[in-house]
């Protein structure tokens, strides 16, 4: 079996959730044509790793034909060639083991935070995304906060994670006029760092993005304490189904539905 590995370390950590046991892993290998193999898993999959344009091909073409036929985005789950995201419909809110224990050596020492809020800018604004997903204004972190004071979080203090300090400014300068008390934290750190922040804190405000729901996830996997929110929807074009995690709490955003 080929598996089209696509996108960064969050996608990578849901692709990969497939297979629920390294057992599943035996015959298995992995086209990482357009996607490095994200440090986690380079232990179970380096040996499994080639690169194919052909198979690259072969599985978008092969998804882009069952999403036309069916009119909505589908994955390619073939018995000899799996090419998708499956982020579409219900999602598991947990990890298989092999995954989580994969992604738990890399977290780094962190505090637990009360509240950890991601918001994703970079990629994430490029005409490509902005077309696919939709935009998380400060509207919906505002929900999100309102969501989490009406639960009885301490919304005190907040420590935002992000990819692009410049997204992140009109945010909090909307937020800070709208709640009184709020000390906001916003500095940059690497990777590793905002992941185990996502992680480790109590509750989490996420973006419309696989890093911040996988870090949820795995925390979620080691059946930690704490409330995640999410946006929903999560897409703005018409042909995505929105992904559904039960054990998370969807926050309403207003959007205009693309075609």
């Amino acid at each position: 079996m080929i598996l089209n590995l696509r996108g960064g370390f969050g996608n990578q950590c849901i692709q990969l959730s497939q297979f629920k046991s390294v057992d599943e892993l035996d015959g298995l290998r992995v086209n990482i044509y357009s996607s490095n193999l994200a440090p986690p898993f380079v232990g179970a999959l380096k040996e499994k790793a080639f690169s194919s344009l052909a198979c690259h091909l072969l599985g978008g073409g092969l998804r882009k034909i069952l999403s036309v036929m069916a009119r909505s985005q589908k994955d390619l789950d073939g018995s000899f060639l799996k090419d998708g995201y499956w982020q579409y419909g219900e999602v598991p809110s947990v990890f298989p083991l092999w995954v989580a224990n994969s992604i738990k050596k890399h977290l780094v020492d962190v505090s637990e935070e009360p509240v950890v809020m991601h918001v994703r800018g970079g990629d994430y604004l490029n005409n490509k995304s902005l077309a696919t997903y939709v935009s998380l204004d400060e509207e919906y972190y505002r929900n999100a906060l309102e969501e989490l004071l009406e639960s009885g979080v301490d919304i005190s203090r907040v420590v935002v994670v992000t990819n692009d300090l410049d997204a992140v400014s009109n945010v909090l300068e909307d937020l800070q006029g709208h709640f009184d008390g709020i000390g906001f934290e916003v500095a940059p750190r690497g990777m590793w760092e905002d992941f185990s922040l996502l992680y480790a804190s109590q509750n989490c405000i996420c973006a419309n993005s696989s890093f911040s729901l996988a870090a949820r996830i795995l925390r979620n996997t080691h059946s930690r304490n704490g409330r995640t929110v999410y946006p929903s929807p999560w897409f703005k074009a018409r042909t995505y189904e929105d992904p559904v995690y039960k054990d998370f709490h969807p926050v309403l955003v207003r959007y205009e539905r693309a075609e």
